[in-house]
């Protein structure tokens, strides 16, 4: 009965809202750097 890394990400109480964020920062970091990238290149890079 005992799945292992199964509902090891969601913890049993209510997540904080430090944690919310963690996360979220966590996920959206490397989109950041993505979009930065993108923007610092788009205009530099014209044909």
């Amino acid at each position: 009965m005992n799945r292992p890394h199964e509902h090891t990400h969601i913890p049993a109480a209510p997540q904080t809202p430090e944690q919310v964020l963690g996360e979220r920062f966590a996920r959206g970091e490397e989109e950041y750097r993505r979009r930065l990238n993108a923007l610092h290149a788009g205009p530099l890079t014209k044909p």
